[in-house]
């Protein structure tokens, strides 16, 4: 179990990091920094959504789900040595590490976009259904001529999301432990 979750660390912090330097150095069109910093796009038509702030939450959405399991520092306090001093720092690192490669990853999706109104577009590859999956699909047609190799970059969020799946289910199986 610990070889498991110290794999899940490395790959989620290891993996994001190179995803976000991936992504912008294979993509051929780079958005400019107005664009990263100032833009909008609702996507009203795409989506439905018509509140500007609903729009703007669901956008922070992504990168909320990284801040999944910072406190299992707490969970494995008693496991630990100097526990009053060593449980805290794991938090906040967990929490500042988090803040800063989720920023990195958004940072690295908007500045690759090629084509904004393409991603939810319901004739696309993903039917509009997954706006990241058509970004990585639209930036490696864009390179290579074929969307295909987006298909391993897109492994890259879905095996860190799994991972944060079982240390959810060990997290909570700890607690439950420890309330019996």
């Amino acid at each position: 179990m610990a070889y498991l979750t110290s794999f899940a660390a490395f790959w989620n912090v290891v993996s994001l990091v190179a995803l976000s330097v991936a992504l912008p150095l294979v993509a051929r069109r780079r958005q400019p920094a107005s664009y990263i910093f100032t833009g909008w796009e609702d996507g009203r038509e795409a989506t439905g959504v018509r509140n500007g702030f609903y729009t703007a939450l669901l956008g922070l959405l992504i990168s909320q789900y990284l801040f999944l399991g910072f406190d299992a520092s707490a969970h494995v306090c008693e496991e630990t040595r100097h526990a009053d001093i060593n449980a805290p720092r794991g938090m906040v690192a967990a929490a500042g590490t988090t803040a800063v490669c989720g920023y990195a990853y958004l940072l690295s999706l908007n500045a690759s976009v090629p084509h904004p109104r393409a991603l939810l577009d319901p004739n696309s590859v993903t039917r509009g259904d997954h706006a990241v999956a058509q970004l990585l699909w639209d930036v490696h047609k864009a390179a290579f001529g074929d969307g295909r190799g987006a298909l391993p970059m897109l492994s890259i969020p879905l095996v860190a999301a799994l991972m944060c799946v079982y240390q959810s289910v060990a997290n909570n199986a700890r607690m439950l432990y420890a309330f019996a």
